[in-house]
């Protein structure tokens, strides 16, 4: 993760065939949430949908004048097996150096 760069997000063993919401927060918010718990602050949010196996991939461009920039990142799954009907994925925490 260097200034200018793009890093790859990727989720992994999530519903199939599902939308998900990416969130990412500069900062973290730890808001309960349908069941689970909302880490990363709102401040972007993109939508995705996993393929057939699950997975869904986001390429993220990391800002020119990045040293010690930080963002929160976690997914959060439409699935009708999941408390509320929602899955949350792990909260990641990401810093460029």
């Amino acid at each position: 993760m260097f200034a200018g760069s793009r890093t790859r997000w990727r989720l992994s063993s999530a519903q199939e065939s599902s939308p998900a919401v990416v969130v990412m927060g500069l900062s973290t918010l730890n808001q309960p949430l349908f069941g689970g718990l909302l880490v990363p602050n709102l401040d972007v949010t993109a939508l995705v949908v996993t393929d057939g196996i699950g997975t869904a991939t986001l390429t993220i461009p990391w800002p020119r004048s990045s040293r010690g920039f930080q963002v929160w990142t976690q997914a959060w799954i439409l699935d009708p097996a999941g408390p509320q009907g929602f899955t949350a994925s792990n909260a990641v925490w990401l810093r460029a150096p």
